[in-house]
């Protein structure tokens, strides 16, 4: 529990404020959200121009566009919604440690942690390595997992250091899971059976993958509260 002095100087930081030293304080989360949202749009528009498709394929829902049942890719969107999840929390870690001198190794971990979260969303909402790249960019299906291993083996090599010191059984178990779903990808044929053991085993690594960082960012986030308590 955090203390009655702790408690103060967090709500001394909230106070009502004019319109006026909103636009003043808030003038870059603005301009990052303008930003974001004219090239997300103005990307849609060119896209629907330069491949002859409607421009309603881009912004309506899949379900939709294609007339199936709103269940249709149910699975698949819950792991894209968690994989953002965790990237958010990690994104928001990241951003409070910062700050603190003491954290900065910390800070990178939960950058670099939501950067990968972002990464795997991206992958599975776009379908990345299964069409993107092996049908639009020539690259295999397999040099995409080499790349993603890579990049992942170099984050646990760099952080080893902070992982070990936190409940990493969670990220174990999540890479197992995921780890076997792209064993069954990458070894059996195609079926009915063959897609819902992978993309099962896939939910459930991502489960456990939101699990891990939502407890290490709690963990280090209230460590840090309670060094600043006692540091005034």
């Amino acid at each position: 529990m955090m203390s009655n002095n702790l408690l103060t100087r967090i709500k001394q930081g909230f106070h009502q404020r004019p319109l006026k030293a909103q636009f003043a304080q808030t003038q870059l989360i603005l301009l990052s959200c303008l930003t974001i949202g004219l090239l997300a749009v103005t990307g849609v528009s060119l896209m629907s121009r330069q491949f002859e498709v409607p421009l309603s394929y881009f912004t309506r829902d899949p379900a939709a566009i294609t007339e199936n049942a709103f269940y249709i890719g149910a699975l698949s969107s819950l792991g894209v919604a968690l994989w953002s999840a965790t990237a958010a929390i990690c994104f928001f870690g990241a951003a409070i440690l910062v700050r603190s001198p003491r954290h900065q190794y910390d800070a990178r971990f939960f950058l670099s942690s939501g950067l990968i979260s972002s990464m795997l969303a991206l992958d599975d909402a776009f379908l990345l390595h299964e069409a993107f790249f092996p049908l639009y960019v020539q690259f295999p299906e397999r040099g995409v997992y080499l790349v993603y291993l890579l990049l992942v083996t170099g984050f646990l090599f760099y952080f080893r250091t902070y992982i070990l010191e936190t409940d990493y059984l969670l990220l174990v178990l999540a890479f197992m899971f995921m780890g076997s779903g792209i064993v069954i990808d990458l070894l059996l044929p195609f079926s009915e059976l063959e897609t819902f053991a992978e993309d099962s085993l896939k939910f459930f690594g991502i489960l456990f993958w939101l699990g891990y960082f939502a407890r290490a960012t709690s963990t280090t986030l209230r460590l840090n509260l309670l060094y600043a308590e006692g540091h005034p």
